[in-house]
């Protein structure tokens, strides 16, 4: 009996054993914080957040504090932010330990051709090179533990890159599953807004929603409630720095929601125990 007791704590310790969860952010402009400037960031963001760590452009981890950018392949200003300062600040407060940001994010691209794993110069293979190089400073004590894509809106300017956007943004995700080693990892996306001008909107956001019907832990958030036209510029396609603060919030929500509850892992570790045990199995 007392090896038994044993033997469902070490599974359980084990499930809840000390692991560096980090998450992954790409795509395009609105990823990388466009017309975000340090003095739209509210008091509470503009500190460092000493439980957010970020994988910085001199690819070393630092702790998570404004400006972020640019990064080695996003260009821009000193003074941009993106939704990492949100989502950091709110993924530290709903997991209660230490969480790992890595950037890679680059505007004016595509899904077909800039991020397609099937090209041998695309980002995609930047993408989990930076990644793999971040997670290499961790050792062997870490975990992906979610992916978060804001893209889309140049695959809405050509006709065959919107039309095998479903097909693309699938090929994504498996291969990032598979790259990452994490089959299960949960994949959150943010649709483009529909006030874009753009020809093929309408098809992007569809695949966009269907992509949460096909794929297990996959999320999608409707931006049409954030503003795209602020009192400094109004292009019908960046996001205001108050709807990026949101963006950053949303992935976390979303992300809270896509993974499975700890507690039924834990309650299917001992079950499962129990089983083999009584049965002899």
């Amino acid at each position: 009996m007392r090896k038994n007791i044993i033997i469902i704590f070490l599974l359980i310790w084990c499930y809840n054993a000390y692991c560096n969860k980090v998450f992954v952010l790409a795509g395009q402009s609105n990823m990388r914080g466009r017309n975000c400037w340090l003095d739209d960031l509210p008091s509470s963001l503009t500190g460092k957040q000493n439980g957010v760590k970020w994988y910085s452009s001199n690819d070393v981890w630092t702790t998570l504090c404004a400006p972020t950018e640019p990064l080695p392949i996003s260009g821009g200003y000193f003074t941009d932010w993106g939704p990492e300062i949100s989502l950091g600040n709110k993924l530290f407060s709903e997991i209660g330990e230490d969480v790992y940001l890595v950037k890679h994010s680059k505007g004016g691209t595509t899904l077909a051709h800039d991020w397609n794993p099937e090209l041998s110069n695309s980002l995609y293979h930047s993408l989990t090179a930076r990644v793999f190089k971040s997670v290499f400073e961790l050792g062997t004590n870490y975990e992906i533990s979610g992916f978060f894509w804001m893209q889309g809106e140049n695959d809405s300017i050509v006709s065959n890159y919107a039309f095998n956007y479903f097909s693309n943004l699938t090929n994504l995700i498996n291969r990032l599953r598979i790259d990452f080693n994490t089959p299960n990892m949960p994949f959150i996306l943010g649709m483009i807004h529909p006030n874009n001008n753009w020809p093929f909107v309408n098809v992007i956001r569809q695949a966009q929603t269907n992509i949460v019907l096909e794929l297990p832990f996959v999320s999608s958030y409707d931006t049409s409630e954030l503003s795209v036209c602020g009192s400094q510029v109004c292009d019908n396609v960046h996001y205001t720095p108050e709807s990026i603060i949101c963006l950053g919030e949303e992935f976390s929500d979303l992300w809270s929601q896509t993974i499975p509850e700890p507690f039924t892992f834990r309650f299917f570790l001992i079950v499962m125990y129990f089983i083999i045990f009584k049965f002899k199995i």
